[in-house]
């Protein structure tokens, strides 16, 4: 494309993708046809994506940020993992953890609540902080998770390694 001709022109180290998985690989993939050799790094949009990666070149990363966890990292983590596998035969996802968060949250605020749209959105406010997989959570008065795990990691030779955990 035009654009990844013109971003390859300016010779970058690193070049940041704030793009989905469709816009982002055929920019990825020009770049890479182009010759660049610069860095990628993503974003949680990519989680469940590897299209940043290219093995077959010497090239460092790519790297991408995770909001949410690694499954091996707590031992309640790793059970949540062996249960899934078990049950499912398959790993889960990157995004099992918070789809679980999320519904435990859904079942709590309905028990406290009832089928109550006001009164759900008031527990979810108002709740202590949740133990949940993806770390504790608990929200601001305008809806935000207060407090988030945020990975950063590198995806080499088909293997996704945590390289820092944030919490932001």
């Amino acid at each position: 494309t035009e654009g990844a001709r013109q971003l390859h022109s300016l010779a970058p180290e690193i070049i940041f993708f704030g793009l989905i998985e469709r816009e982002g690989q055929m920019v990825a993939r020009s770049l890479r046809e182009l010759g660049s050799l610069a860095i990628f790094v993503g974003t949680d949009a990519l989680k469940g994506s590897r299209y940043l990666e290219t093995p077959h070149l010497a090239v460092d990363g790519p790297y991408q940020t995770n909001m949410g966890v690694d499954l091996d990292l707590t031992p309640q983590r790793q059970e949540f993992r062996r249960r899934y596998r078990e049950r499912f035969e398959k790993p889960p996802t990157v995004y099992s953890a918070e789809s679980y968060d999320a519904g435990a949250l859904i079942a709590s605020a309905l028990a406290a609540a009832g089928p109550n749209r006001k009164g759900i959105r008031e527990y979810l406010a108002t709740m202590p902080a949740y133990p949940g997989l993806s770390g504790p959570i608990a929200f601001t008065e305008q809806g935000e998770r207060q407090t988030v795990e945020v990975g950063v990691y590198r995806l080499h030779r088909g293997e996704t390694k945590l390289m820092k955990r944030l919490h932001v």
